[in-house]
C-alpha cells in the first residue's frame, strides 16, 4: 500500500475523531487504571515450533486519550540450531479515541538474536502509526511501521477487518507485510463468560509465500472485567 494513502487515511480518521469528540466526552464507562494483561501463544510455523509471551499494560489518561506499553517475546525452534532465533520488542503507544474509532502512534525497539552464536544479532528502533474506524460490529484497521534498520523478521504494513458475532466473540481477517512478503491471517478471538471476562483464547491461521502458521494464544486480563468488544475499543 502506498504510504501516502496510509497517512491520508490516518489523518481522515483523526478528523473524524475530532468531529465526534463532544459525544465521546459525554459517554462514560468503567475505566480502571491501569488495565494489565499477560498472554502466551504457541504454534507451528512452516512445520517448526513457535512460542510467544506478551505483556501489555494499558494506561488510560481519559476516555479519549490512552497509552499502552508492550513487551513481546518470540521464540522459534527449528530442526537446526542455525535456524533458531529469539526476538523481543518493547513498544510504547498513545491513542486518541472516540465512538467512531482511534488513531495513534508508537515508538519501539526490536531485537532479533539467532540461535547460532556465530551469527550477529539484529536490532532496530521502529516508529508506528495506527488508524481504526468502527462501523457497528465491524472494525476496519490499518497500520504502518517503519524500522530504522533492516531486520529479517519485520512486519511493516497491516490492513485488517474484524467482526463481532457478539460482545465476546470476534472473527478477523488481516493482510500484513512480513519478511517482504504478503501474509494473509484469519482467526477468531473468544472471551468465555465462565472466566468472568478475565481470559481470552485466540486461534489463527496464516498463509503466504513459503509461509504457513497455525497458532493458539491465551491471554489473562487483570483488574478490568469487561467484554472483548469493550476491551478492544476502550484499551487496545
Amino acid at each position: 500500500m502506498n504510504k501516502k494513502v496510509i497517512f491520508s487515511s490516518v489523518l481522515m480518521g483523526l478528523s473524524t475523531l475530532q468531529s465526534v469528540s463532544v459525544s465521546a466526552e459525554s459517554t462514560t464507562h468503567d475505566t480502571r487504571l491501569p488495565n494489565f494483561e499477560v498472554g502466551a501463544s504457541t504454534g507451528l510455523l512452516s512445520s517448526e515450533q513457535f512460542y510467544g509471551l506478551d505483556v501489555t499494560i494499558n494506561m488510560p489518561v481519559t476516555d479519549m486519550i490512552t497509552t499502552q506499553f508492550l513487551v513481546n517475546s518470540d521464540y522459534f525452534v527449528a530442526n537446526s540450531s542455525k535456524d533458531d532465533y529469539s526476538q523481543s520488542e518493547v513498544v510504547g503507544n498513545a491513542f486518541l479515541r472516540s465512538n467512531a474509532g482511534r488513531v495513534g502512534a508508537g515508538l519501539g525497539y526490536k531485537e532479533r538474536k539467532p540461535g547460532d552464536e556465530a551469527l550477529a544479532k539484529e536490532s532496530s528502533t521502529a516508529l508506528s502509526f495506527y488508524g481504526d474506524l468502527y462501523f457497528g460490529d465491524f472494525t476496519v484497521g490499518l497500520s504502518e511501521t517503519e524500522y530504522e534498520e533492516d531486520i529479517d523478521t519485520f512486519s511493516g504494513q497491516t490492513i485488517s477487518l474484524a467482526y463481532y458475532l457478539d460482545p465476546n466473540r470476534q472473527m478477523f481477517l488481516r493482510k500484513e507485510k512480513m519478511n517482504r512478503n504478503d501474509i494473509m491471517v484469519v482467526g477468531v478471538n473468544l472471551q468465555p463468560e465462565k472466566f468472568s471476562n478475565h481470559a481470552s483464547i485466540n486461534l489463527s491461521f496464516e498463509t503466504g509465500d513459503e509461509h504457513f502458521y497455525i497458532g493458539l494464544g491465551i491471554s489473562y486480563f487483570f483488574d478490568t472485567a469487561i467484554t472483548l468488544k469493550q476491551r478492544d475499543r476502550n484499551y487496545h
